[in-house]
């Protein structure tokens, strides 16, 4: 495979240094991937999404080690400012027909609502 690419990624609970990172990316020269990296302009963005923690709640410390690791393309983001835009505790005003933000993008969505 020959183009532009770029790694991207996540890790819950934990923080990856840029070497660290380095050390991931070279982790998957296996793939035999000799396309270019272009931080701006990639066709193509792979993901490693990494959880430290699987009790969030129960004060436990945070491994050394990821308990799961999640390695793919990336295919889409979510746009979650919009319910912090639209949150009722914002508005100005309150009507009787006010509804949740989160559950009027939701209900938008599935009416396949366009502008």
């Amino acid at each position: 495979m020959k183009c532009n690419s770029k790694f991207q990624f996540t890790a819950f609970e934990s923080t990856l240094s840029i070497p660290e990172q380095v050390a991931q990316i070279e982790k998957f020269a296996f793939l035999g991937y000799e396309g270019d990296i272009d931080l701006k302009n990639s066709h193509v963005v792979f993901s490693l999404y990494e959880d430290f923690h699987d009790f969030p709640n129960q004060g436990l410390p945070s491994p050394e080690n990821p308990i799961r690791l999640v390695f793919g393309p990336f295919v889409a983001s979510s746009n979650r400012g919009l319910i912090q835009k639209y949150d009722l505790k914002k508005r100005d005003y309150l009507g009787t027909t006010s509804m949740d933000a989160e559950l009027s993008l939701i209900m938008a969505n599935v009416g396949l609502v366009g502008r």
